[in-house]
């Protein structure tokens, strides 16, 4: 916490910045081949929320304050391997995202780019409070406290079955590893005469991650989770924002919703999908097979691999 001079002669006064974080159990839904192993949080559950209070002094008239959000993918692996190694195995990988940096905007404000189980729908989501998480930016009265927050709860859902274009044979979800770090911040956004935005500073944020595994456990037909976990922890606080471009998205006043990483993850996982389920699984390719698109591909062995 601390104090941050504004162009123009105001002040903002962080006065608190907290945090919680916490974890949820990852479980299997449906029955027979529609089953699925689901990451995303049950109605009514909280995995992360974080909180800025604060109060402007001075000359703040031309700002407004919200909250924005970086997600950088870190690694993203969701195996599948048949009963015998000539079965082959799946590799379902974002390779095309692991390791940039993106735009996140709440998953809650977009629910036009999943179905009822989570499964990605290629729309194009519009969110008029982009580029901020969940909510436009909003005037503040001078030297009044104001707390502004966002909750969040990234997850996935993945299919327990898979058919492999390398072998035609049935592959089993066998593990599954994510790991995203974010950074959430607070905003002031100046504002010109006519009141559009021409500058964004982050003025504090806290640092935290996802990460996401579990190992399956077949035994027959029944599958079984073994050291499930999907979990947000905290990495730090930042009482600055350095300038370095690590932070640039903070900054950028032109991102829009088709710039966030639901949109594109969504996107890639939807074109990869239907690519996958397009394949002719009575001709088996009999090589490693590669699928996909935007980010997003399944890797087809003719071999179980690891």
């Amino acid at each position: 916490m601390g104090k941050h001079k504004l162009d123009g002669g105001g002040e903002i006064d962080v006065i608190s910045v907290t945090s919680t974080f916490s974890a949820i159990a990852p479980r299997i839904e449906g029955l027979g081949r529609d089953r699925v192993v689901t990451f995303s949080q049950p109605t009514g559950t909280q995995l992360t929320a974080v909180k800025f209070k604060f109060k402007a002094t001075g000359n703040n008239s031309s700002f407004m304050f919200g909250i924005k959000q970086i997600c950088t993918p870190q690694d993203f692996q969701v195996l599948y391997a048949g009963l015998k190694d000539i079965d082959g195995s799946i590799s379902l990988e974002t390779k095309g995202f692991n390791g940039n940096r993106f735009l996140d905007i709440s998953p809650a404000s977009l629910t036009v780019l999943f179905d009822a189980r989570n499964f990605s729908t290629g729309a194009t989501a519009i969110a008029p409070h982009a580029p901020f998480f969940s909510e436009r930016p909003a005037l503040v009265r001078p030297s009044t406290e104001v707390e502004l927050g966002i909750v969040d709860g990234p997850g996935e859902t993945f299919r327990m079955e898979l058919q492999n274009g390398a072998t035609d044979r049935p592959n089993f979800l066998a593990r599954v590893k994510i790991n995203s770090e974010f950074v959430t911040a607070l905003v002031a956004v100046k504002l010109d005469g006519s009141g559009r935005a021409i500058s964004h500073t982050p003025l504090e944020g806290v640092r935290w991650r996802i990460e996401s595994f579990a190992n399956v456990i077949w035994n027959g037909n029944t599958p079984t989770l073994t050291r499930p976990t999907h979990q947000s922890t905290k990495i730090g606080d930042l009482q600055t924002v350095s300038s370095d471009s690590e932070f640039d998205i903070l900054r950028n006043v032109s991102l829009a919703a088709s710039d966030c990483i639901v949109q594109k993850f969504n996107d890639g996982l939807f074109s990869a999908r239907g690519q996958f389920e397009a394949q002719n699984f009575s001709r088996p390719t009999g090589h490693l097979t590669v699928i996909g698109s935007k980010g997003v591909i399944y890797i087809q062995f003719p071999v179980v691999a690891n």
